[in-house]
């Protein structure tokens, strides 16, 4: 067999840096910080007004019925993740636009109540100054910006 030595000294020869070749060999090690990725992501913070936080309520409803009626059991799981994902992420910023912690979005998955405070969600003016969650929201602003948070 080949030795690691011979392949480093083959790897030099075509001009390959002792700092790449070194990678190649022992790839630094990644550690995924769980706790940002999922509650300090930029998903989470910030505002959403009431007009768009009305719009991707709707577009909620219509998911979760779709997703009582069918049986196509890949469809089930996307449109699950996608309510989850994306309605966890935009209660979290509705709640902070109210001056509340985003942690309150998990009223929002208890049956029949969870509807009745989205719909009130829709409705309930956001704070008009500046709070700990950041500046409101303009109202001018792109839904497609609002809705990935993108400033």
């Amino acid at each position: 067999g080949i030795s690691d030595e011979q392949i480093r000294n083959s790897f030099a020869e075509k001009g390959w840096t002792k700092k790449n070749i070194d990678f190649l060999f022992a790839p630094p090690k990644v550690k995924t910080d769980w706790k940002n990725f999922f509650i300090g992501s930029h998903f989470y913070q910030g505002r959403m007004n009431n007009k768009h936080y009305a719009i991707v309520f709707t577009v909620g409803v219509l998911f979760n019925y779709i997703y009582i009626n069918t049986n196509i059991i890949f469809l089930k799981y996307i449109l699950l993740m996608s309510i989850f994902i994306i309605g966890s992420s935009i209660g979290a910023r509705r709640f902070h636009d109210i001056n509340k912690s985003g942690f309150w979005m998990l009223t929002l998955f208890i049956p029949i109540l969870g509807l009745l405070i989205g719909l009130w969600l829709c409705y309930k003016k956001g704070s008009e100054e500046s709070n700990q969650y950041g500046k409101p929201e303009e109202q001018k602003r792109n839904f497609f910006k609002s809705l990935m948070n993108i400033r």
